[in-house]
């Protein structure tokens, strides 16, 4: 019985684990402490325009093995706002991808326009310009239009291995927004690139979002009429990617990171981050400790002395 414990410990530790890694960003509307990107918004808040329209609730991202499960939910949503002439044209934009041992370097300057004292925390001059993120990967989001609360939409996306000048500038995507728009900002794939002839599953859900705080504290609703309904429409977009599809041997995982970059085509709100990826390999030395201590519970059985008379 001893014996089979054994090979049955044995056999569990030498498989490999399916480490995991996960990171969140919250972005509360005027909690000053999300990504806010340059040409800023009002003081204290991250969304310029309609933020009951426009706002990035939060970001999680998750590595389960060679797999990254990225999520984005946004009062955004495609065609919710198609009545609006200001707005009608503008879409989801792409998901952006950095790799590499320390990928992710926004800029954390304040000698930009408009830029206070103690605004470098939430890079409020990070933008196409000046940012130190080389971005190297796009994953090319759906665009479903409109939806109603409930609804979901299942596909893949075409994943391309990009450099800045690939990238598709707020500046130059008059096609695809209207209106009120943050400048100088990468929303998604422009020009060029190179498809990995690989794709990542995507997932986008039609939800709910419990209204936000009002930015302006307008009970009357003449300046955010959204404030006076309960519920907005809003999104969950959710990537799978293989981490092998973006470079990444799983013998590198342990000093790889992941910087993850996500707006709209207006780039009135945006969201980015980093995660650190998890070695899904034991450690060699762990197998040592493993012994010892079988041993010291007595699983590993001692061999019988021969006595010779």
């Amino acid at each position: 019985m001893k014996r089979l414990a054994v090979k049955s410990l044995l056999l569990m530790l030498w498989l490999p684990s399916m480490a995991a890694q996960a990171m969140t960003v919250w972005e509360p509307l005027g909690s000053g402490n999300g990504y806010f990107g340059g040409d800023g918004a009002a003081a204290g808040g991250d969304v310029i325009g309609d933020a009951g329209g426009f706002d990035i609730l939060n970001l999680t991202a998750s590595q389960s093995g060679g797999n990254l499960t990225v999520n984005i939910l946004t009062n955004f949503s495609e065609g919710a706002l198609l009545g609006d002439s200001s707005t009608s044209k503008i879409v989801f934009g792409d998901l952006i991808l950095a790799t590499g041992s320390d990928p992710w370097h926004p800029s954390t300057s304040e000698v930009c326009s408009g830029a206070l004292p103690g605004s470098g925390i939430n890079y409020t001059c990070d933008t196409a310009s000046n940012s130190g993120t080389l971005w190297n990967y796009v994953v090319q989001t759906q665009h479903p239009g409109a939806m109603s609360p409930g609804d979901s939409v299942n596909g893949s996306d075409a994943l391309y291995s990009v450099a800045s000048a690939n990238l598709l500038n707020s500046n130059d995507a008059g096609s695809l927004q209207d209106g009120v728009r943050r400048d100088n900002q990468y929303v998604g794939l422009g020009t060029g690139g190179t498809d990995t002839l690989k794709t990542a599953s995507e997932t986008i859900a039609s939800v709910l979002i419990a209204k936000p705080a009002d930015p302006v504290n307008d009970p009357s609703c003449t300046i955010n009429p959204d404030v006076c309904t309960n519920y907005i429409l809003g999104s969950l977009l959710t990537f799978n990617i293989s981490l092998a599809d973006i470079g990444i041997l799983e013998s590198d995982y342990a000093n790889t990171s992941v910087a993850i970059r996500w707006t709209m085509t207006c780039a009135n709100d945006i969201v980015e981050s980093s995660l650190q990826l998890a070695n899904t390999v034991p450690e060699p030395g762990g197998l040592v400790l493993f012994l010892g201590g079988l041993a010291g519970l007595g699983l590993v059985r001692r061999p019988k002395r021969l006595f010779v008379r």
